[in-house]
Formats: C-alpha cells, sequence, structure tokens
C-alpha cells in the first residue's frame, strides 16, 4: 500500500498493485468510492493467495531476530510451504512450524473469509506446486494482460487439472477461510 502511495504521490498515471486479498479489498474500495486520486492510476491488481499475515515486530523480530538468531539483514526470501520457510543469502534455510508462527498472525486476518482473492484481476499463489504458481484468471483484464505475457515469452502456461493436488488445496483452503472467520 505504501508502495502504491508513493506511485500516486509520484504522479504516476499507469500503476499495478500486487497484495493480499484484504489489501485487494481496499483498493476495490477506494475505486468504488471513489478516492480519484488513488483511484484513477490503478490499472490492474494481482492478488495473493492468503491463509493469514504475520505481524513484523512478532514475527521477524521477536522469533527469527530475538528467538532464533537470524539477523534480518541476512534474509533472502521466505515462502510458506506447510511450514515457513526462511531461506538465508547463505544458502542455509530454516523452517518454523506453521503451529509456531501462528502466535504471531496478524488479528483482522482471523476475519478474513477470502483466501484467493476473489476482487482481483489475476490471483496467484503457489498452492503446493513446485515451480510453478497457480494462477486464477478473474476479468477480462486479468485474461489479455496474462495472454500478453505468454505472447512476450515473459510466462508459460500450463493448464491445471480439477483433480490435482493444486486444485483441491485451492478449494480446502478457500472453505477454510470462510468457515473459520466469525459470523457477524
Amino acid at each position: 500500500m505504501l508502495a502504491y502511495q508513493e506511485g500516486v504521490k509520484q504522479g504516476k498515471k499507469s500503476l499495478a498493485f500486487v497484495g493480499t486479498p484484504c489489501q485487494i479489498h481496499a483498493m476495490r474500495k477506494i475505486q468504488m468510492f471513489p478516492l480519484k486520486k488513488y483511484a484513477y492510476p490503478l490499472q490492474f491488481t494481482i492478488g495473493l493467495m492468503c491463509t493469514e499475515c504475520f505481524t513484523y515486530n512478532g514475527l521477524f523480530q521477536k522469533h527469527l531476530n530475538e528467538n532464533m538468531g537470524i539477523n534480518l539483514n541476512d534474509i533472502e526470501k521466505m515462502n510458506i510451504k506447510g511450514k515457513v520457510l526462511v531461506y538465508l543469502k547463505s544458502g542455509k534455510v530454516e523452517d518454523i512450524p506453521l503451529s509456531e508462527a501462528k502466535q504471531y498472525t496478524r488479528a483482522s486476518c482471523h476475519a478474513c473469509t477470502d483466501f484467493s482473492a476473489e476482487l482481483a484481476d489475476l490471483s496467484a499463489g503457489g498452492l503446493g506446486l513446485s515451480d510453478w504458481t497457480f494462477m486464477i484468471l478473474r476479468t477480462e483484464k486479468g485474461t489479455k494482460i496474462l495472454d500478453a505475457a505468454v505472447e512476450a515469452g515473459a510466462l508459460k502456461t500450463r493448464p491445471v487439472d480439477k483433480d490435482s493436488f493444486a486444485f483441491s488445496l485451492l478449494t480446502k483452503l478457500s472453505r477454510k477461510k470462510r468457515k473459520n472467520a466469525p459470523r457477524i
């Protein structure tokens, strides 16, 4: 959200936004309201599949830095594949069981019902795949942009079998997210 705001401040006329389902919801509300200054530059959204987000102070500062002794500058990337995987620049991979990481979940995530960023133009997530990203084309704009990326050679695609593990996991996690959210 801060990077998008910075793009607007710089006077960019055409911006894309990549974010979690709750961030995509916020961007769509900005468009609907409309907050013209922020709505007009938004041309395209990519939603990241998400079960929950973790607080920086909790997961990074307390758990990784204080408890595990990891210098945060040594982290190259992170991924969640049944556990939190922390890839260090040294090549070493540390893992944290999800049951441990969940204590650092943002409180607002408990009320969220959207696992797969249903309001995005395109949704993307790992869903247990190796070397591939599961993508859901949600709008005509999303389809056009993906098709253009494939045509330009920037992406390779393959269809997903509805009986595949990834498709089953998508369904399972989407249902779980809806079921576990409090009823208002």
